[in-house]
């Protein structure tokens, strides 16, 4: 038998970053979504000192701007829309899409199910969730819940 209880837990929730470069103050979901945090501690003989912290966020705009001809950007299809994302989030949006298929049986409805907006995600769609490793997990839980028949 479980016992249980209702508890208040406060959190901390991020509703505005600052690009760094720029220093425009973003608080659309959207615009934060984009922005790149730069985290990583400097090693032996680091120009910027051993063990040095070195931090940065980037707006969208800043970072196109700063390293657009460096990067390696990628286009993957889904649907009938074009997303630009990364190595690890194309595997992820991969296998959201394939077990999509599965549980639809069909692409075409996959895809409409995919690319529509849902309240349960607040107000976006699943393949936009998708493109972060946590918002990935929500959409295959969901996935997951529509197989077994709890919708």
């Amino acid at each position: 038998m479980k016992h249980t209880e209702i508890r208040s837990i406060e959190t901390h929730e991020t509703i505005a970053i600052t690009c760094d470069v720029c220093k425009t103050r973003y608080d659309d979901p959207v615009e934060m979504q984009a922005f790149i945090q730069i985290l990583k501690t400097g090693g032996y003989g680091n120009i910027f000192g051993d063990g040095a912290l070195m931090e940065c966020d980037l707006c969208q705009y800043c970072l196109k701007e700063r390293l657009g001809d460096s990067l390696r950007i990628k286009h993957y299809q889904v649907g009938c829309r074009s997303v630009q994302i990364g190595g690890v989030v194309a595997g992820n949006i991969q296998k959201i899409t394939e077990r999509a298929n599965a549980v639809f049986g069909s692409p075409e409805i996959a895809s409409r199910w995919l690319n529509k907006p849902r309240k349960k995600f607040k107000d976006r769609s699943a393949i936009d969730l998708a493109l972060t490793e946590a918002g990935a997990k929500v959409v295959a839980e969901e996935l997951e819940r529509i197989d077994s028949g709890y919708f």
